[in-house]
């Protein structure tokens, strides 16, 4: 018969399952609250069923054992939790400050494939891959456009082409170099001092060396198209392969709208509007256009192939 309370316990055999979850609730304190609490209730659960009335502080410590070291036991959890990547499971673990979600961890493949393409998930916002707020899931916005349906492929990108991975991996390839060809072609006439800020007026009010200015905006487009290039050719999985090369249109879309927005400053061309419809513009149509290209050549040759099929039998 397993236990209903641990006060069927002997004192001693009580404390240290007592000490236990403590121990368990410590180590998950950096944690989400609901991942936290779901860990402990689980584990809670199971030395109950594990343990029976009047057991001994022995055989208490062989179920413990079984269990593994508390900070071992809550690393594993969070490694398991970190793989399952459905909108219930981001939402148990997203930690949150005043009511906003926020994500501090590396960005990985995975957590980028989950966030921002999920046509299955009607939520347009979802938690940032990393920093404070809400990202785009692409995939829900490509649904409201119509574009494509929710549950078109079983898995996405599975059954995209090679060529359609490679003509969107151009995109940012081709942000990257706009923005190296024009800064190499007009360094020599840039002044010493370029903007890299700009008020709500449209005008710049902050000012940086021209390789300042530069560099960053280079390293960013730049480090996310190799990695999206580098995702290519170790033929990584389809739907990582396909955010990543999302998230380096993103990047590259935004270095080559704030370089463009650098140029027009320098030519004397400024606009209230020129700032938000260029930068926002590239952050949302660049990763939105690669991905649902990507989806809409897969679900293409889905019913080819599945069209193929029919004729044979």
């Amino acid at each position: 018969m397993s236990l209903t309370d641990f006060n069927q316990l002997p004192a001693e055999s009580a404390a240290a399952v007592a000490a236990y979850l403590d121990a368990v609730r410590e180590a998950l304190s950096d944690a989400a609250p609901a991942l936290a609490g779901e860990t402990v209730e689980d584990v809670t659960t199971h030395l109950l069923e594990a343990l029976e009335p009047g057991d001994g502080i022995n055989v208490v410590r062989a179920v413990l054992a079984e269990l593994g070291d508390p900070a071992d036991y809550a690393e594993a959890v969070d490694a398991s939790a970190a793989i399952d990547e459905t909108p219930a499971a981001i939402d148990a673990r997203t930690k949150r400050v005043l009511g906003l979600p926020y994500e501090f961890r590396v960005p990985t493949a995975e957590r980028v494939a989950s966030r921002w393409w999920d046509p299955s998930n009607p939520h347009v916002f979802v938690p940032r891959v990393f920093g404070i707020g809400w990202d785009l899931n692409f995939g829900a916005l490509a649904v409201r456009f119509g574009w494509i349906e929710p549950d078109a492929e079983d898995e996405p990108f599975a059954s995209t082409p090679e060529s359609a991975f490679m003509a969107c991996l151009m995109l940012p390839v081709a942000l990257f170099a706009f923005v190296v060809i024009s800064y190499a072609v007009t360094v020599a006439s840039l002044p010493t001092r370029l903007p890299v800020h700009w008020n709500l007026a449209g005008h710049a009010d902050n000012w940086a060396s021209a390789e300042w200015a530069f560099m960053p905006l280079a390293l960013f487009a730049g480090l996310s198209t190799l990695w999206a290039a580098y995702s290519t050719v170790r033929d990584r999985p389809r739907l990582l392969r396909g955010a990543v090369t999302g998230f380096a249109a993103f990047l590259s879309g935004i270095s080559a709208a704030v370089w463009a927005l650098t140029l027009f400053t320098v030519a004397g061309v400024e606009s209230v509007w020129l700032p938000p419809a260029l930068i926002l513009t590239s952050a949302f149509v660049a990763p939105l256009l690669v991905l649902t290209v990507l989806a809409r050549t897969g679900r293409r040759a889905e019913i080819e192939r599945d069209l193929r099929g029919a004729r044979q039998q």
